[in-house]
């Protein structure tokens, strides 16, 4: 039995990880060369990204992010790269209302994917030593699924390693969580 359990994990588990999707929110225009390379090594771990240039406009932002809501599973990512000698990274989550009435507002969708979201950034900023911040943070307004920000500067390896990390934490989560049956 515990042979077919297994089994059963080694089959599902990767085409469930294909099916899953990344969906990264640039902040700003990234350094183009640490973009593709990030992007490369995250294709290369078998995950599958999309790619939205965010938008400070509130209309266009709610397009957007209804766009990105209406995909089956997902994990938004709003990203921030910047090319620099020194490293850094800073990890946040947003900080979402608890839902008031039977409707949630915009900035209280999120709060359903609190929990997980704040797992996976712990996750990731503990491969740093760093500290997860919640704020109020505009990429993540209206978002329904896990969602995380990264800010990161650094080098050609400082990316690499960020892809990484950032598939482990979606594996170890995938198990755990088996964020499979539900939106996530």
């Amino acid at each position: 039995m515990r042979y077919a359990i297994f089994v059963f994990l080694l089959i599902t588990i990767p085409n469930n990880l294909e099916a899953q999707q990344i969906f990264f929110y640039l902040l700003d225009k990234p350094d183009n060369e640490l973009w593709q390379i990030f992007l490369k090594t995250i294709k290369k771990q078998g995950l599958v990204s999309s790619v939205y240039m965010g938008n400070r406009n509130l209309e266009e932002h709610l397009r957007l992010i209804t766009q990105i809501n209406s995909k089956k599973k997902g994990l938004f990512i709003a990203m921030d790269v910047k090319k620099r000698e020194k490293f850094g990274l800073f990890v946040g989550v947003f900080k979402p209302k608890k839902p008031e009435g039977k409707i949630a507002r915009i900035d209280e969708i999120p709060y359903v994917h609190f929990e997980l979201s704040n797992k996976i950034a712990e996750s990731i900023a503990a491969s740093y030593n760093k500290r997860v911040v919640k704020l109020p943070l505009f990429p993540m307004l209206g978002v329904d699924m896990p969602a995380i920000y990264i800010k990161i500067s650094g080098e050609k390896r400082d990316i690499e390693k960020l892809a990484g990390d950032i598939n482990e934490v979606i594996r170890k989560y995938a198990v755990e969580d088996n964020f499979y049956e539900t939106r996530w």
